[in-house]
């Protein structure tokens, strides 16, 4: 019964520290030592490690789920390409897909326009002969097949997907904008994407270069029909065009932009990927990280504030498993890296609770584990920082480490 209780009498002193101090919620402290001390009697009579780490992460991934906000990883480029889609990974694909939400969903049909598509008409020159680019309409048509996915959905140039009047066949342009982190190596980058379009996709542009060499088995979509493309069938079951897009990207902005083919009356485009697992490929054996904070949207980090975060480490690969992951410390300094400004008593008016190391254990294949920290402000400047976390280690067969960076905005009083 040994580790069990040194087990509870560690979160029983936190709690009168954290009370006395009044540093963090009464209640929610309370719920955890509440929690360590409820564990059922056949847990504290095994003494198994093992069962109290899987008591702590279930604990730790309701808090995260009640977290909305997510930081962003620091990127370079974001200041000079504003406010696009940010892809850090190869598993931040989905966030492409058409109608996609931006918080895990997809956006309904009739629901208003996309959040990051836009439309163009054009002719068979390619994408610079659109003279004008809208917004994209989400609309689903009965006919069209329905998203496995629960972060996609069809858009279309019309608010209900018809062609305007006067329009017989119609060559359309549908693109999005985003940025790829610096940090990305390109040469390993790839997005695995499936394509639907009324009536077909003719070409998939990246940065402005066709794909239709690079995937001549696939471009058009209607090559292996006797039909032609204003007429194929590519919005029905089966009828998709799978693609692995790993040329032509380049670091900060790019551009995805693809070609549909479309005769009267409707027209529209599904782009999804909603692959959160992949089978790794040396050397990538890297652990993905969230942190999420924030009880709602209009939640902001105030100068003088007790933020609680949740710190995610994910394993989204299928074949590997992280072994004995820790991250060594935690800390916040100004965006251009310089240490955050001290009180007269000498403390930081910005401190990190706990600073580290965080023990996460073993993390199997596709899944993930959380824990806590507290951020505390005490008159701390509005303005931009960086949560920094140095010494992310773990064992794969071999063992890597490496550093991860998020941004924040401290907002005005």
């Amino acid at each position: 019964m040994q580790k069990t209780q040194s087990l509870n009498l560690t979160f029983t002193n936190q709690f009168k520290m954290k009370k006395d101090k009044k540093t963090v919620s009464q209640p929610k402290d309370l719920e955890m030592v509440h929690h360590v001390h409820e564990m059922p009697a056949s847990l504290e009579e095994k003494n198994k490690c093992e069962s109290i780490t899987l008591h702590l992460n279930q604990y730790y991934e309701k808090l995260r789920k009640q977290k909305v906000n997510t930081l962003k990883a620091c990127n370079p480029c974001e200041i000079e390409s504003g406010n696009l889609i940010q892809i850090d990974s190869i598993f931040d694909a989905h966030k492409l897909n058409t109608a996609f939400d931006g918080k895990g969903g997809a956006l309904a049909s009739g629901s208003g326009n996309d959040l990051n598509w836009e439309v163009g008409i054009g002719d068979e020159s390619g994408p610079q002969s659109v003279t004008q680019w809208e917004p994209a309409f989400v609309h689903h048509h009965a006919s069209w097949v329905a998203s496995p996915f629960s972060n996609a959905n069809w858009i279309s140039y019309t608010k209900d997907g018809r062609h305007k009047s006067g329009d017989d066949k119609l060559i359309l342009y549908f693109r999005i904008k985003f940025l790829l982190n610096v940090s990305i190596n390109l040469s390993d980058f790839r997005l695995d994407m499936s394509f639907y379009a009324d009536n077909s996709v003719n070409d998939i542009y990246v940065n402005g270069v066709s794909q239709t060499t690079n995937y001549p088995n696939v471009l058009p979509q209607h090559q292996n029909s006797s039909t032609g493309s204003f007429t194929f069938l590519g919005f029905k079951n089966g009828n998709g065009a799978d693609i692995r897009l790993s040329k032509d990207w380049k670091t900060c902005e790019n551009e995805l932009i693809v070609c549909v083919h479309s005769k009267a009356e409707y027209t529209g485009l599904l782009v999804q990927n909603s692959t959160q697992c992949y089978e790794a490929e040396k050397p990538a054996y890297r652990p993905s990280l969230e942190v999420k904070w924030g009880d709602s949207d209009c939640d902001c980090i105030e100068s003088d504030d007790i933020e609680t975060m949740t710190l995610t480490v994910c394993n989204r690969y299928s074949n590997i498993d992280f072994n004995n992951l820790s991250i060594a410390l935690l800390q916040v300094v100004h965006e251009n890296g310089k240490p955050v400004a001290t009180l007269p008593n000498g403390k930081p008016s910005l401190e990190i609770i706990s600073m580290g190391p965080y023990c996460f254990g073993d993390i199997p294949a596709c899944s993930c584990v959380t824990r806590q920290f507290a951020l505390i402000n005490r008159g701390a400047r509005h303005g931009r920082y960086k949560l920094k976390m140095d010494g992310i280690c773990y064992d794969v067969n071999l063992h890597q480490d490496h550093e991860a960076c998020f941004d924040f905005d401290i907002c005005k009083d």
